[in-house]
């Protein structure tokens, strides 16, 4: 007669936790960065612009935006807009848009300004379409 031991049950289970740990690791959970987080990398994104949201709502809120876009994974990214041609500013970009341009990682940023806000790093923007 064919029995599982205790013994062989708890070998099953170990193996099936290492298996499942294992493929946590592999395969992790969601959609990875929409941009590449090396220094001066060419990247395009696509979402919606927002005004970045802040790490800290505790305190007082306040009427500033940083320009941003939240990608459509939902990383939040702040926009260098100074290259983008006043014509280009002005047509009317609700919706899903486009930009594509240089990555600055957050991490690599001289000034603290920037840690306030959830976001990965600046794009200083060559292109903006929808």
């Amino acid at each position: 007669m064919n029995t599982i031991t205790a013994r062989e049950r708890l070998n099953a289970l170990t193996i099936l936790c290492a298996l499942g740990i294992i493929a946590i690791l592999l395969f992790p959970k969601g959609p990875g960065p929409a941009a590449p987080l090396t220094p001066d990398a060419a990247v395009t994104v696509r979402g919606v612009l927002t005004c970045l949201p802040h790490k800290n709502t505790a305190g007082p809120t306040t009427l500033e935006c940083a320009s941003g876009i939240r990608a459509e994974n939902g990383d939040y990214y702040a926009l260098d807009l100074t290259a983008v041609s006043a014509e280009t500013m002005e047509y009317d970009y609700s919706g899903t848009v486009t930009v594509s341009g240089h990555f600055t990682p957050l991490a690599v940023l001289s000034s603290d300004h920037w840690y306030k806000y959830e976001m990965l790093g600046i794009i200083s923007v060559e292109e903006l379409s929808q």
